[in-house]
């Protein structure tokens, strides 16, 4: 109803009209603002404007051509199927229009001119003498006739021949009972019915296109295929888009591309007045069968898009195809079969059919050879002894990768499985084993199809390059790392498990209101060498593990129950400097050697290291894929990534450093310090109850109990070295007065660091205690057999790795893994929950990550039929893409 109401009021607008000339007249190339004053008049005549542009330049020969980008000009606010709809409704209208007028141009001159007597009469009309005399031959050349019929044909006269060729096109239509195109029209018509024209198209055909450009279905075993075309006819059309159009019953399945078989045979040799003609194939579908069998199927509905160029478009175009598919039922018994759907479109007036909308939908589905969502980096045939030649192939994502699918063919038809695909970030990896390791692979093109989050398509053409003694996941260091390095040192500021540290950062800022630039730049000159000398501590330890051959994580140091003592003794220093219980000073030798007058150096000193080695437990953003390459690789690898994970750690300080006057921003010293004071407290108790909590999973209550006792009688200790420090000794003189502060503090701190020691050696026990306790109650190793078996069963497998330590994995159990939705995903049937504590050390588990370039926590893979190599998920995670993720990569 919509385009016949377009049609009819396009065709009003094309009739002569009273108007004023311009001297140009321009497309408008903008929609009309709110502001300006539109009436009725003036909208119409703008649609005749626009109506008669269209008629101007496109005149019958051109009605077929592209009028997209005039459609954008007049209409810029319609989007790309709007204008597809209404450049159809403009062809109609103009053809409408132009049939019309050629009938009113018809009838006005007939009736401005004398009527002509006609060509033509009935037969019943000429004389039929019964008796016709022979033809008299006369000697100058004229021919003497007394039948009226047989005059014409002999006749010099332009009218009588023009009533000969009149005659015999109408018996000639006569004898093949062909109509004219007004009586089309008028039978047209007649099949209309008012009460049904809302509904056709939807419930009903479509009366004005019938059946045209639709062909009959092939039946064969439950399998339909037919032929469809965009347009009705052949005529004014030399070029016409098409479909083959299959349907497949539930069960049965028809082979896209595979070693075994073959994908579709397409011929249309048996055609007429075909020119030439190319299809393309679809992107096919996965189907995967036990022993990683890979088939690329089509199933339930296929749509190959097909192009057809006509020799001559004044003749019938007779398509007859020839189809030959394999097809497999759901035992996966396979046989080919051949169907044969054929079509005619007539040499007559030419309209876009009932299906023209799906056939251009179709065709949109075809794969591009370029995108600029998905890009193929290399194809590579590699060789590793285990597994032998096989093909690689790297791909690049511009965005986040939520689904994935590739499928790959070779003109010998070589048998692969399964691909097995690694996703990092938007790094994906594909790897293509041949069935035949014998396979030669590196002297064919390969066909590459490839689908990016179920939306962005990518069909390419590639050759592979041959290269040997290769690793299939190391890279080398690059510029991209560093920078990744960097601004994951940067976010680490801000990850959950460095909150803790904020009140050491704040401590460090409570004091610098309304000092001087030098004394904040020497404040923050100790804060950063303290982050320096951590960092460059831990780098150099880290390349010893690695020079003697040790495996290394980052964080790893929190499953060291000596290393975590060690910081409940140190954050127990900055608890008592908060409350002014003691002040930590650099002994007086080391001072003068700095030469520094600040008493606060060793405080800040001390936290920039502490900066870092509380800052170890989680991994930040683009941090994991950095450290874990730098762990994974040699000891230049290690100092390059740790300086630049050190230096975005430390950017917050060395702006301060450089541009002291910012200090300006934190408020000067007045009440609200001790405020800020006890909130400091309160956030380095919270940090010392986190590692009290991190020692209790890897050791017992009791020791916990314990070393609660050691920490208070050192805190007494430290508490009444303090009151040594600043009781006056007035009955003494000043070197006895001095030598007995020393004398006191020597056993006060002597105390301390018994009870220190002693908590070292309580918690040793401790440890390997509750480790052989727990061996057999904790999933503490990674079982590969495991993952690979349940991946054969069709499974999802999701490994987790975390550790009590970990604050990151803490905050990803709470916010993810605990969520009703989430839970009712890795707790069903076909998924496979694998949860690995790796609160103490485990060096199966580190070689585990490292295979992914992974060394710290937390650690999150997934494993399916579908990415049997596995997809590392992000460290922190959401909910929303995690259950995308599941849905997208499980059968």
């Amino acid at each position: 109803m919509k385009k016949f109401l377009v049609t009819f009021l396009f065709c009003l607008s094309l009739l002569p009209s009273v108007a004023f000339a311009q001297k140009e007249t321009k497309i408008r190339t903008r929609p009309y603002s709110e502001a300006e004053n539109v009436n009725v008049e003036a909208t119409l005549r703008q649609f005749i404007e626009t109506a008669k542009f269209f008629d101007k330049k496109y005149p019958k020969e051109k009605i077929t051509d592209n009028m997209h980008d005039d459609i954008k000009a007049f209409f810029p606010e319609l989007n790309e199927q709007q204008i597809y709809d209404l450049q159809l409704s403009i062809r109609e209208g103009l053809s409408v229009y132009r049939y019309f007028k050629e009938v009113y141009e018809t009838y006005k001159e007939k009736l401005l001119t004398p009527e002509e007597p006609p060509l033509i009469v009935d037969d019943d009309q000429y004389v039929d003498l019964q008796n016709k005399p022979d033809y008299i031959d006369t000697e100058d050349g004229v021919v003497i006739v007394t039948d009226i019929k047989s005059v014409v044909p002999y006749s010099n006269n332009p009218r009588d021949l023009k009533s000969a060729q009149a005659k015999t096109i109408r018996d000639l239509k006569k004898a093949a009972n062909k109509k004219g195109d007004f009586d089309d029209l008028i039978d047209i018509a007649s099949r209309i019915e008012l009460k049904k024209i809302p509904f056709y198209d939807v419930i009903y055909p479509n009366p004005l296109t019938g059946q045209k450009g639709i062909g009959d279905w092939d039946k064969k075993d439950k399998i339909k295929m037919r032929l469809l075309t965009e347009q009705t006819g052949v005529k004014d059309a030399a070029e016409i888009k098409g479909l083959i159009h299959i349907t497949i019953p539930k069960d049965k399945i028809i082979i896209a591309n595979d070693g075994h078989f073959h994908k579709p045979e397409i011929s249309f040799e048996r055609s007429e007045n075909l020119k030439n003609w190319n299809s393309t194939l679809p992107m096919p579908l996965r189907f995967l069968t036990e022993g990683r069998t890979d088939w690329t199927i089509y199933s339930h509905e296929v749509a190959i898009p097909v192009n057809f160029e006509v020799s001559d478009t004044e003749k019938p175009l007779v398509l007859r195809a020839d189809i030959t598919v394999d097809v497999c039922n759901d035992s996966l018994q396979c046989a080919p079969m051949t169907f044969t759907p054929e079509l005619t479109l007539a040499s007559a007036y030419t309209r876009n059919s009932a299906v023209a909308t799906f056939v251009y939908q179709s065709s949109l589905n075809v794969p591009p050879e370029q995108s600029d969502k998905l890009k193929i980096d290399t194809v590579k045939v590699k060789q590793l002894p285990k597994i032998g030649k096989f093909l690689e192939i790297e791909l690049s994502a511009a965005q986040k990768v939520s689904a994935f699918q590739i499928f790959i063919s070779s003109p010998d038809n070589i048998v692969f499985e399964a691909p097995r695909i690694n996703i990092d970030d938007k790094k994906i990896t594909v790897r293509f084993l041949p069935v035949d390791s014998k396979e030669e692979l590196s002297s064919y093109i390969y066909e590459i199809n490839a689908v990016l989050n179920k939306q962005y398509m990518l069909r390419s053409y590639h050759a592979a390059t041959e290269e040997t003694n290769t690793d299939p996941v190391r890279q080398s260091l690059s510029w991209k790392l560093i920078i990744a390095a960097f601004f994951g040192g940067l976010l680490l500021n801000l990850m959950p498990c460095v909150f803790p540290v904020l009140s050491v950062k704040l401590l460090s800022l409570t004091k610098f209101g309304a000092r001087q630039n030098t004394n904040v730049r020497r404040n923050f000159y100790y804060t950063l060498l303290g982050i320096a000398v951590s960092l460059g501590a831990l780098a150099s330890f880290l390349a010893l593990l690695k020079y003697l051959g040790h495996s290394i994580g980052w964080g790893m140091q929190f499953q060291n129950p000596y290393f975590v003592i060690t910081m409940i003794f140190a954050i127990l220093l900055f608890l008592l400097s908060v409350t002014d219980i003691v002040s930590l000073q650099l002994p007086n030798k080391l001072q003068n050697i700095l030469n520094t007058k600040s008493p606060d150096s060793l405080t800040y000193l001390l936290t920039g290291m502490l900066v870092v080695l509380m800052s170890t437990p989680c991994t930040a953003p683009y941090l994991g894929t950095a450290i874990g390459f730098a762990l994974a690789g040699n000891i230049a690898d290690i100092y390059f990534i740790l300086g630049a994970v050190g230096l975005g750690l430390a950017l917050p300080y060395l702006l301060l450093y450089l541009f002291p006057p910012l200090i300006v921003l934190v408020p000067t010293p007045g009440p609200w310090m001790r405020k800020l004071n006890t909130l400091m407290f309160i956030m380095l108790l919270l940090t010392l109850i986190w590692l009290f909590s991190i020692l209790l999973a890897q050791t017992e209550t009791m020791f916990i109990v314990r070393l609660g006792i050691y920490v208070l009688l050192s805190a007494i200790a430290l508490c009444f070295n303090s009151i040594n420090r600043d009781t006056e000794y007035t009955d003494l003189s000043p070197i006895q007065r001095q030598k007995a502060k020393n004398f006191f503090s020597t056993i006060l701190i002597s105390i301390t660091a018994i009870f220190y020691i002693i908590a070292l050696t309580d918690g040793h026990f401790a440890y390997n205690k509750h480790r052989d306790e727990t061996k057999n109650t904790t999933v503490q190793s990674i079982n590969i057999k495991e993952i690979e078996d349940a991946v054969q069963n069709g499974q999802t497998v999701i490994v987790s790795v975390g550790a009590d330590w970990c604050l990151t994995c803490k905050y990803n159990d709470t916010a993810v893994f605990n969520l009703p939705s989430v839970n009712e995903k890795i707790t069903a049937p076909n998924v496979k929950f694998i949860k690995i504590d790796w609160t103490n050390y485990n060096r199966e588990v580190l070689k585990f990550m490292e295979k992914y370039q992974r060394s710290g926590l937390p650690f999150y893979i997934l494993f399916s039929p579908l990415v049997p190599d596995g997809i590392v998920l992000p460290e922190i995670l959401n909910d929303n893409e995690f259950n995308n993720l599941i849905r997208n990569f499980t059968l």
